[in-house]
Parts: C-alpha cells; structure tokens; sequence
C-alpha cells in the first residue's frame, strides 16, 4: 500500500488528474447547490405571490358579498391581483354592478 501512495505522489500527471477530478466533483456539488437554493428562493417567491392574490381574492369577495349580496360572487374567480385590487375600489367608491361586470369583460 505504502509502494501505490509513493508512485502515486511520485507521479505528477496522475496526482494533476486526481485533482481535477475532485475540483469537478466539488463544482458539481456546488452547482447542484446553487441550482437548489435558486429554485427554493423562486418557489417562496411564487407562493409569497399566490398568498397575496388568495387574500386579495377573499377580501375582495368578502366585501362584494356585502354589498351585492343577490349577486353571484363566481365572476371574481381567475382575475389576477390588479383586477381584485380595482374591483375592491370600485366596490369601496359605491360603483354599481353593472360598472363592475363591465369592467370584467
């Protein structure tokens, strides 16, 4: 054992690949580490975003209930944030349904 570890110090080439080899398999680690964190940090992102228009979306509808309470509250599903944003200050500025449901289409 002792003869393979002195050829093997002894031997410039081989110890230059060994290296390589290990700085390869270190950039692919990190690299897989960065690509990890990068898409955790995305992911919480996303849903930091799905949480806002969740809450837009249900106090938005919260409020349209209240004042249009014999209207169907399914037109305020699928709209993105800047929609339920509007629609909670036409419903806060005492705008009519009629105003509201055009502004949907």
């Amino acid at each position: 054992m002792k003869e393979k570890i002195e050829r093997f110090n002894q031997d410039e080439q081989l110890r230059d690949m060994a290296y390589k080899r290990s700085l390869n398999r270190w950039a692919n680690e990190r690299d897989k580490q960065d690509m990890y964190e990068k898409g955790k940090e995305e992911g919480i992102e996303e849903g930091i975003k799905q949480g806002i228009i969740e809450k837009s979306k249900e106090k938005t509808k919260q409020l349209f209930n209240k004042y249009y309470p014999k209207e169907d509250d399914s037109i305020l599903e699928n709209l993105n944030n800047e929609q339920y944003d509007k629609i909670f200050e036409m419903i806060l500025d005492n705008r009519g349904i009629n105003e509201i449901k055009k502004f949907l289409k």
